[in-house]
C-alpha cells in the first residue's frame, strides 16, 4: 500500500510538471480558448500584437495566502501583501548575456512587504522593504534586520557567484532529463491531445477589475487535474519521465493504473485556476492570478495521513498580482547610511575581491 501511495503522489508530481509545457501548446485544430466567448478569445489572442515594450515600468501590487485546515497543531495560516515599482532600462538590461553583473545598472525596484504566519498554534507578523538602484540591493525588516537598512553590492555578488567552482560546474551540467522528457516532440504531441481533451480545461470571463480608470478583462482557466489524469495520453508520458527522472522509479502497467487511480481519488475535490488579466483597451496584460483548492474527505485523509482518526483537510493557495501604472519609469531612492554586508567572506576568499572594507553604522529606515 505504501509503495502505491508513494507511486501515486510521484504520478501527481509527474502530471504538474508535465501541465507547464502542456498549457502552452496550441494543438492544431484546438480550441485553444477552452470555451471562452469570442471576444474575449481575440482578447486574450491579442496580446502577442501588443506593445510589449511599454511593460518596462510599472507599479505591481501582489498577494499571497495559503491555508491548511483539518491537521490539528499542524494547520497553517498565511497571509502575504507586497506592492512597489518596477523598472528596467532596455538598453543597459541588452547586455545581461555577456555581462550580467553590468546589466544590474539598468534594473530599478522597490518593494514594501508586510506578512502574517500562524503555525502550530505559534502566530509571527512582520514587514520587509527592499530597493534596488544603482546595482545595489538595500532591505529593512523589522525582525530580519531590526529596522536597521542593510546593503549588498550585487555587481560584486554576481561575480564572485560566477566564479565560484560549483557554480560553474552547476551551469556546465546536463540538463533535467525529466524536464527534457516532458519537453520533446513526441510527449508535446501527446500532452497536447490531453490538455484539449473534453473537460479537461475550461475558460471563463470572471468579474472585471478596474486598473487606472481602464476595465481590465478577468479571463479564468479551470483545470480538473482528476481528468488530466485520466486522459489515455498521459500515461506514457508519466512512464517515461518517470524512467528518466533518475530516482530508479520503474512503473509496471499494474502498478501505474494503481497510482493513476489513486491519485486521482486524491484529486477528487481539487480545483485550479488560472487568471489572465487583459486591459480591454491596451491589450496588454495587467497581471494573473493561480488558486488551488484541495479538500480530503475523511476517508481519503485517512489513507493520506496513514491515521485511522484523521480527520477532513481542506487546503487553499492564492496568489494574485495585479500591474498598474504601466509605462509609467520607477522613482526610487537609495536610503542613506546603510550598512553594506562584505559576501567575500560568506562565499569564500578565493572567489575573489577583498571586501568592501570596515562597514558603516546601519541606519534606520529613511
Amino acid at each position: 500500500m505504501k509503495s502505491v501511495m508513494r507511486s501515486a503522489f510521484f504520478v501527481v508530481l509527474v502530471a504538474l510538471l508535465a501541465f507547464v509545457p502542456a498549457i502552452k501548446l496550441q494543438a492544431q485544430g484546438a480550441d485553444t480558448c477552452f470555451g471562452l466567448q469570442a471576444a474575449d478569445c481575440a482578447l486574450l489572442q491579442g496580446i502577442s500584437g501588443a506593445d510589449m515594450s511599454k511593460l518596462s515600468s510599472f507599479t505591481m501590487d501582489y498577494t499571497i495566502t495559503a491555508k491548511v485546515t483539518g491537521t490539528g497543531t499542524n494547520d497553517v495560516d498565511l497571509n502575504v501583501q507586497g506592492t512597489g515599482p518596477f523598472s528596467i532600462d532596455a538598453a543597459a538590461m541588452s547586455g545581461a548575456s555577456s555581462n550580467p553583473s553590468a546589466a544590474l545598472s539598468g534594473l530599478t525596484m522597490a518593494n514594501t512587504i508586510t506578512a502574517s504566519l500562524t503555525a502550530s498554534g505559534n502566530s509571527q507578523k512582520g514587514t520587509f522593504e527592499f530597493r534596488i538602484v544603482g546595482g545595489k540591493l538595500y532591505f529593512m525588516g523589522d525582525m530580519a534586520t531590526q529596522g536597521k537598512w542593510m546593503s549588498v553590492d550585487l555587481t560584486k555578488a554576481i561575480g564572485q557567484v560566477m566564479s565560484n567552482p560549483s557554480f560553474s560546474s552547476a551551469m556546465s551540467g546536463s540538463s533535467n532529463p525529466a524536464m527534457a522528457a516532458a519537453t520533446d516532440p513526441e510527449t508535446l504531441a501527446a500532452l497536447g491531445k490531453a490538455i484539449n481533451a473534453p473537460g479537461v480545461i475550461t475558460a471563463q470571463r470572471a468579474t472585471d477589475v478596474t486598473i487606472d480608470g481602464q476595465t481590465v478583462a478577468a479571463l479564468q482557466f479551470n483545470l480538473d487535474l482528476a481528468k488530466f489524469l485520466a486522459t489515455p495520453e498521459l500515461k506514457p508520458v508519466i512512464q517515461k519521465m518517470a524512467a528518466s527522472s533518475g530516482s530508479g522509479t520503474q512503473m509496471t502497467d499494474q502498478q501505474m493504473n494503481q497510482a493513476m487511480a489513486m491519485a486521482q481519488t486524491f484529486l477528487k475535490d481539487t480545483h485550479i485556476s488560472y487568471t489572465q488579466y487583459v486591459g480591454t483597451t491596451d491589450k496588454l496584460p495587467h497581471g494573473l492570478s493561480i488558486d488551488v483548492t484541495a479538500n480530503l474527505d475523511a476517508t481519503t485523509a485517512q489513507m493520506v495521513t496513514g491515521s485511522s482518526s484523521a480527520a477532513p483537510i481542506s487546503a487553499d493557495f492564492h496568489f494574485k498580482v495585479l500591474l498598474s501604472k504601466v509605462g509609467q519609469a520607477a522613482s526610487v531612492t537609495a536610503p542613506t547610511g546603510a550598512q553594506e554586508i562584505d559576501l567575500s567572506g560568506m562565499m569564500g576568499g578565493s572567489m575573489g575581491g577583498s571586501g568592501s572594507g570596515p562597514a558603516p553604522e546601519a541606519t534606520s529606515a529613511k
